[in-house]
């Protein structure tokens, strides 16, 4: 579930993977194309191999520059990956804050993370992989950050909450609903299903189209995602329910229902006002109604005098 490691030790154990992967006499290391190249069309060619999780050109290249040239015994990783000496001073530089996809710095060093990926696969780039989420979570957390403070930051921070038992929980919902329709993994949807997890354990049931709306900011119109958010946090609805004691699930049962109370009693409130008032208009219609029926009846008895005294 939780991986309780800091952002430097992902850093380290994605370091030490890929280097033990490089030097591995079961084959030859990475291809001459990737370590001698000296262009960005190589490592763009070998980024297109095995599927794994994007999480971004943002997070990626603060990853590769933590790995070339802030981590690991006399920047390994940049003697391997730069062996013409001729592409350091590209991977060196930050670029812009912003940059557009497919261009600028930021793409050239995940171009070289997205091949070191592809030509190791999933097996072996287990950590690689989760060290770039972990830039991405991090970065969720600190998003005023630009990439040279975010780096420096999490170099030096202690904590060990990165990747929590609520990101896991998400992650493996996630990856259970798009093996199920064949959709790609996107993890944004797994940090907005999370959201949704403390509401479903106060209410124990499933938050509706309005509470996921309220509760995520998500569009009215994106009906799509709306729907995919529900059936997610009813299954996580499902198996927190399976997961708790009986005594759990009989206070948030007595929650429903004081909560169905209260929306009740607000109710019959609003209905008591609503007759009284209208009794009120009713006693001003039924006097009004009977002083006119006064005025009729003088107006009657006026009418008989006169006819009596014109019949005498």
């Amino acid at each position: 579930m939780a991986i309780a490691i800091t952002m430097k030790q992902a850093f380290d154990q994605a370091l030490e993977e890929i280097t033990n992967f490089h030097l591995d006499p079961q084959h030859d290391g990475f291809p001459r194309e990737l370590t001698h190249h000296i262009n960005r069309e190589s490592p763009r060619r070998l980024s297109h191999g095995v599927d794994f999780v994007d999480h971004g050109n943002w997070a990626g290249s603060v990853l590769m520059y933590a790995m070339l040239f802030e981590v690991g015994p006399e920047l390994s990783l940049l003697r391997i990956l730069d062996q013409t000496g001729l592409r350091w001073h590209v991977y060196r530089y930050w670029g812009a804050e912003g940059q557009t996809s497919g261009k600028g710095p930021d793409n050239d060093r995940t171009n070289l993370l997205e091949s070191m990926l592809s030509l190791m696969g999933p097996e072996k780039s287990a950590s690689t992989e989760r060290a770039w989420d972990f830039v991405r979570r991090y970065w969720l957390r600190h998003p005023k950050l630009t990439r040279q403070e975010l780096l420096e930051q999490a170099l030096s921070d202690p904590s060990v909450n990165i990747y929590t038992d609520d990101d896991a929980i998400a992650e493996q919902i996630m990856t259970g609903m798009c093996t199920e329709t064949g959709d790609d993994k996107d993890p944004a949807k797994a940090d907005i299903l999370k959201l949704l997890f403390p509401f479903v354990r106060q209410r124990a049931r499933t938050p509706d189209h309005y509470d996921i709306r309220r509760i995520t900011g998500s569009s009215p119109k994106n009906i799509p995602l709306l729907q995919w958010l529900w059936e997610a946090s009813d299954l996580f609805r499902i198996s927190y329910m399976a997961e708790q004691p009986a005594c759990v699930l009989s206070a948030a049962a007595k929650r429903r229902r004081v909560d169905a109370a209260q929306v009740e009693a607000a109710e019959w409130l609003d209905y008591e006002t609503h007759s009284e008032s209208c009794a009120t208009d009713t006693d001003s219609d039924a006097e009004s109604t009977w002083g006119s029926e006064k005025s009729d009846v003088t107006i009657s008895s006026t009418d008989s005098e006169d006819w009596t005294s014109e019949e005498r």
